[in-house]
């Protein structure tokens, strides 16, 4: 859009965490535990539990909210997730820093929903670099059969078509509605599981090869329209 000058996305190449295996009542969020920031790519886990909180405190049963990744190197990203292990008293709420691969797959597999709010709370055209790049977690959620709730913003929007294989949500109280949507009608959880599934697909190490070989013709026989 700045410069003027047609351009084709690549997405990355994204890890299968399937097959699903049977469904718990977990919502989980996959991230890297950084501290707010000017500059750093926030992955706000401390929104969602805010939000999973208040859903505990309206009646919600039996879920729990699983928050899982590595932990910055500053002293701030620790004492961001001490913050959260605080906050988490007395609810599901799990914080899992850096578990083995084989743990990671295995909560993929068995998670029913898949939240994600990077960029919430930020302005998107002043902040791009604060928005969700791509989001190779929620491919990697739904390739295991987790339905993404991600915050309408960034690359969640190429990957997630809302009502089909997930939904995007744009404040807190549509995050908590559409999810209590989900959670209330196990037979919506069951078909958008399958979606979710077959879309991330689209976003294999396949795909990725194919899209590139295509490019690099192009570029070495200008004629092919390679951009179709």
């Amino acid at each position: 859009k700045r410069w003027g000058y047609p351009s084709v996305v690549v997405y990355s190449a994204c890890q299968n965490m399937g097959p699903p295996s049977t469904k718990e009542k977990i919502i989980l969020n996959v991230a890297r535990f950084f501290a707010d920031s000017p500059i750093a790519h926030h992955k706000r886990q401390d929104i969602l539990q805010h939000a999973f909180k208040q859903l505990v405190d309206g009646g919600l049963r039996d879920w729990e909210l699983h928050l899982v990744g590595m932990i910055g190197r500053t002293n701030e990203d620790k004492a961001f997730v001490e913050q959260l292990r605080n906050a988490a008293a007395n609810y599901p709420v799990y914080i899992r820093p850096a578990i083995e691969f084989s743990a990671l797959r295995h909560m993929y597999q068995k998670s029913s929903i898949y939240w994600h709010a990077t960029g919430y709370g930020t302005a998107e055209a002043e902040q791009p670099g604060k928005q969700e790049h791509f989001g190779m977690s929620i491919v990697e959620a739904m390739s295991a059969g987790a339905v993404p709730i991600a915050f309408n913003s960034g690359g969640p929007r190429e990957i997630i078509d809302p009502g089909v294989n997930g939904y995007l949500w744009n404040d807190l109280s549509e995050l908590k509605a559409l999810s209590l949507r989900l959670i209330e009608n196990p037979y919506s959880i069951q078909s958008m599981s399958v979606e979710a599934v077959r879309c991330s697909k689209l976003f294999d190490v396949g795909e990725f090869l194919a899209r590139m070989d295509r490019i690099i013709e192009g570029l070495v026989a200008p004629n092919i329209s390679w951009l179709a």
